[in-house]
C-alpha cells in the first residue's frame, strides 16, 4: 500500500523498544502534573462536570475507566465538541 512512511517503519525490535521507552519517559514527564493533583481537587472537578453528562454516558465512562491501569486516569471524549 502506498503512502507516507514513518520513521518507525525501518526500526528493528531492539530499536523500536528503545524508542518506546523514550516515548514512555516523555509521556510520564508530561503527565507528572496530573499525578500531583490533590485527590480532593480531582473529586471537586469531577462533581462539577458530572452535571453535564447523562447517566448512560457516565456509566460508559466509568466502565472504560475501570478497565484502565493506574497510570491511565483521564478520559477525554471529543474535547473539541463539548456538546
Amino acid at each position: 500500500m502506498g503512502g507516507k512512511q514513518s520513521q518507525h517503519d525501518n526500526l528493528d525490535a531492539t530499536a523500536e523498544a528503545s524508542e518506546d521507552r523514550i516515548a514512555a519517559a516523555r509521556l510520564d514527564e508530561m503527565n507528572a502534573a496530573f499525578r500531583e493533583l490533590e485527590p480532593a481537587l480531582v473529586e471537586e472537578a469531577t462533581e462539577v462536570i458530572k452535571q453535564y453528562i447523562n447517566l448512560a454516558r457516565m456509566e460508559r465512562v466509568n466502565g472504560v475507566l475501570s478497565q484502565r491501569t493506574k497510570r491511565s486516569r483521564f478520559l477525554f471524549e471529543n474535547p473539541a465538541n463539548p456538546s
